[in-house]
């Protein structure tokens, strides 16, 4: 049993910023609301541009699905942006609140990642599985804690981002480790070692 909604040339305006849709799909199931649970069978906006006076933006696509309620945590969405830097993402989760996992994947021209992060009520880990930036590669690592206090811990590792490729005086390539924790909500430690290139030459 589902339920339906379909808007067209959807248009919002308030001083000078606006946004418009083409298509905003929406489909339900109804069982599932009857039983206090949000189970999205499909959710996408077609052709979204947002403007303000200082940026403009332009989705050909938004699709989102899966079922949300107060155990299960099973979606997937998926995201394609067409202005400025053409993007592609797809986050999907699955499991419950007590054992979850988040999965992300985006890809540009300049850099393409692969996350994972799993977690419970107490804790969540991230842990990058591939990645691509400006033909090198940006790891990032890092443990979260907030019950009972808050503590986490976090690793940032750069190896060999040609930097230049985005603002030429920048050293051609450039190597750099961070590392960063916290204790107890009140000791933050950080580590960073910093190895460029100067020039193509050396």
């Amino acid at each position: 049993l589902g339920q339906h909604v379909t808007i067209r040339e959807l248009q919002y305006r308030q001083d000078a910023q606006w946004v418009t849709a083409k298509k905003i799909h929406l489909s339900l199931n109804l069982k599932a609301l009857f039983k206090k649970r949000l189970h999205i069978q499909e959710f996408t906006i077609a052709n979204i541009h947002l403007n303000n006076p200082e940026q403009q933006l332009d989705f050909e696509r938004l699709k989102v699905s899966g079922k949300f309620d107060p155990v299960h945590l099973d979606s997937d969405l998926e995201l394609q942006l067409t202005s400025h830097l053409p993007t592609k993402a797809h986050i999907s989760t699955s499991g419950t609140w007590d054992k979850y996992q988040l999965e992300a994947k985006i890809d540009n021209a300049l850099s393409s990642w692969h996350f994972i992060a799993k977690g419970n009520r107490d804790n969540m880990t991230l842990e990058t599985v591939d990645n691509k930036l400006l033909d090198g590669s940006l790891n990032i690592n890092g443990h979260l804690i907030w019950a009972p206090t808050l503590n986490w811990q976090a690793t940032i590792e750069a190896h060999h981002l040609q930097t230049n490729q985005l603002i030429p005086s920048l050293p051609p390539s450039l190597d750099f480790t961070l590392k960063a924790n916290t204790l107890n909500n009140q000791h933050t430690a950080v580590d960073l070692q910093i190895n460029s290139q100067l020039n193509a030459d050396t």
